[in-house]
């Protein structure tokens, strides 16, 4: 089993689970929204282990219970949509090859199509043109909304010919469908562990280490939006599951 890191992208993410509306692919080779989360009346209760988070702290507070988002009224109205709410068919099947390429020879328990795709949905929806978005001068990109300390625990993955130095190959990688998949592949290969604490590691895990980052999997989720979301996705008997905004 992995050793747990101590590195930045151990800290939790604050945007994942939210429903956010985004600028078009189109305009920009790496489009950044910026955002703010705005928590609602219901607050979520003190916690001595968020404090000592800082600023993700607060950033996990932000996007503890329920919550609604907003990007700036600045861009305009012409310019945005609201992402798809359907699971390309692409995208499963590049999941579905990613994972039997990269997982032969040494599976990880629990870490299958139906788990990774469960884990896309509950962070973006599975929107593969969301770009990139901003919170606390952090960046995070693509439909897993991976930030650069993610990327790079994983191990700065790439494109074909391209380099992890180069200016721009986060991002690159990031907003690619199977780039994408394959970071979030090669990182719960490296750090899978028993975050929930029942003696087995099955994709509930895997969950909550995208979430959280790998030194503060065992933190409390239960009550995230991100997590919900995987939830309702994970305990649909058909596969794929039917998406909703």
């Amino acid at each position: 089993m992995a050793t747990m890191d101590s590195s930045p992208s151990a800290a939790v993410n604050p945007l994942l689970g939210q429903r956010w509306v985004s600028l078009s692919a189109a305009l920009s080779p790496y489009p950044v929204v910026q955002c703010r989360s705005t928590p609602s009346s219901a607050k979520a209760p003190a916690s001595p282990a968020r404090e000592e988070l800082g600023a993700w702290g607060r950033a996990r507070r932000a996007a503890s219970g329920p919550r609604h988002s907003a990007c700036v009224d600045s861009v305009p109205r012409s310019l945005v949509r609201d992402f798809p709410a359907m699971l390309l068919p692409s995208l499963l099947g590049a999941l579905a090859s990613l994972l039997l390429l990269q997982l032969v020879g040494g599976q990880v328990p629990g870490w299958t199509e139906k788990c990774i795709t469960c884990i896309c949905d509950a962070s973006s929806g599975c929107n593969e043109t969301i770009g990139c978005l901003q919170d606390n001068n952090v960046k995070y990109c693509g439909m897993f909304l991976i930030s650069h300390p993610y990327w790079k625990d994983a191990g700065e993955p790439v494109l074909d010919f391209d380099n992890p130095t180069r200016p721009g190959a986060f991002e690159t990688c990031t907003l690619d469908s199977y780039c994408a998949s394959r970071t979030v592949n090669q990182y719960v290969t490296r750090f899978f562990t028993d975050c929930n604490r029942n003696k087995r590691i099955e994709c509930d895990d895997h969950a909550r280490i995208h979430f959280f980052g790998a030194a503060r999997c065992t933190a409390p989720i239960e009550d995230t939006l991100y997590y919900k979301d995987f939830r309702r996705c994970w305990d649909k008997k058909n596969f794929p599951p039917t998406l909703t905004t």
